[in-house]
Order: C-alpha cells, then structure tokens, then sequence
C-alpha cells in the first residue's frame, strides 16, 4: 500500500486503493475465447508480478472451489454410505432370524423340498409326507419375506460398492490440485513506459496555452498596426 503512497489505517485508504487497482488493471475476453491481463505500475516488475499473480490466483480460486465442492459431496456421499450399512446390517439382522426358523435357501430348499415329498408320495410314507408338508408350510409362512430381504440386501450392497467407488473419487477431488489454466504468454516486465508521466502531461497542456496566448497576442499586435481595430471602433462609433 505504501508503494502507492498510501497508509494503512489511513482514512479512505481501501477506497483509494480500489480506485488505483481499476484504473492500472484491465481483465478482458479475446475473440478465441483466452483472458488477457493488463497490468500498469511505475514499476514494471511490480507490473509483471501482479498479472502473474492474478493468472495463478484464477487457478488457486478454481481449484478452492472445487474442493469446496467435492467436500460437500464427499459429506452427502458418506453419510449415504452409512445409511446403506445400517441397512444391510437390520437385513442381515432379520435373515438371521429366518435362518432360525428354518428358511435359509428358499429355492433350493422348494426344489429338494418337492422332489422328496414326489418320492414319499410315491412310497405311499405318510409320515414323510406330513413332516415334509410342514417344511413346506414353513417357507410359505416364512420364504416371502426372505426372498425379499435377500434381494433388497444385494441391491443394497451393490449400492454400497459404488457409494465406496464415489467416496475414494470426492476424497481424491478434494485432496488434489489441478490445473485449470493454460497460460500463453508469461507476463514480463515493460522496457519502456506504456502511459506518459502525469508531470509530462500536465507540462505539455500549460505550454500549449501559453503558446496559443503568444499567438493570440502576435494576432492582436498586427490587427493594431494595419488599423483594423481603430477602423472597428469608428464603425461602432457612427452606428451608435
């Protein structure tokens, strides 16, 4: 701040410093689309350092924000993955207590099921017929449900694989920079002014209106020695 002769504390500094950078720094769009960066100072390495700084401060900003991103993600994503456990942990919970009751494999156990009960029929073994009955009356009771939850935990631990798939990929977002830039010509410093000095401004505009005072007066001398103005003042004269 003190390079552009500026306090900090002072009153209106920010607001002056504002000023100073809209006026020395120009950000504009070219017609194939890249960013040019246009920086003045009266020193032009300053000038320099501040439109590479501004370059890398685009990066530094786009990469900020997309982890700001991925960390929100990542968040929504982990919680869903811990939903999707519990889940799978309740489901696994209730097949335990089918498995109990008998139900562990509903259609293998139907298949092994019907063709014993075809062969005590067969035999004409009513005894096996009824105990093979009351299994089958059982996975009725029972196999609904756990065909049920069994295909509601596959599809639940595929959805668990990819919430992990999606989880290693926000965490890996939110962990690495990239490079969202590519820069064409590096700013360097200027070898010769690109604005004339204020001084040289202000000198060049009072030479000229002294100058054209000089010429004014020359004027005004011949206009008196070829009689011009004493010609003017008898015309007004008789008129009045």
């Amino acid at each position: 701040m003190d390079h552009y002769g500026y306090k900090k504390g002072e009153r209106y500094h920010q607001t002056w410093l504002l000023d100073e950078y809209k006026s020395n720094v120009k950000i504009n769009r070219t017609n194939y689309g890249a960013v040019r960066i246009e920086v003045l100072d009266k020193d032009p390495q300053i000038a320099s350092d501040m439109a590479n700084a501004i370059a890398n401060y685009a990066n530094t900003f786009e990469n900020k924000l997309r982890k700001e991103r991925a960390m929100l993600a990542l968040s929504v994503i982990e919680t869903e993955k811990n939903n999707v456990e519990q889940m799978i942990f309740s489901i696994e919970d209730s097949l335990s207590i089918l498995r109990k009751k008998g139900v562990y494999s509903y259609t293998e156990q139907i298949d092994r099921l019907s063709q014993r009960m075809a062969i005590e029929i067969a035999n004409n073994n009513q005894s096996g017929i009824k105990n093979i009955q009351k299994q089958l009356d059982n996975l009725g009771q029972y196999g609904g449900r756990y065909v049920f939850l069994r295909h509601f935990q596959e599809r639940l631990t595929i959805q668990l694989a990819l919430d992990q798939s999606r989880l290693e990929a926000a965490r890996l977002e939110a962990a690495t920079d990239f490079p969202f830039h590519f820069i064409v010509d590096t700013a360097f410093p200027a070898d010769k002014k690109s604005q004339p000095v204020r001084w040289l401004i202000v000198l060049f505009s009072t030479f000229a209106a002294v100058l054209t005072s000089i010429f004014a007066l020359m004027f005004y001398q011949k206009l008196l020695e070829h009689g011009y103005i004493q010609q003017l003042s008898k015309k007004k004269q008789i008129k009045q």
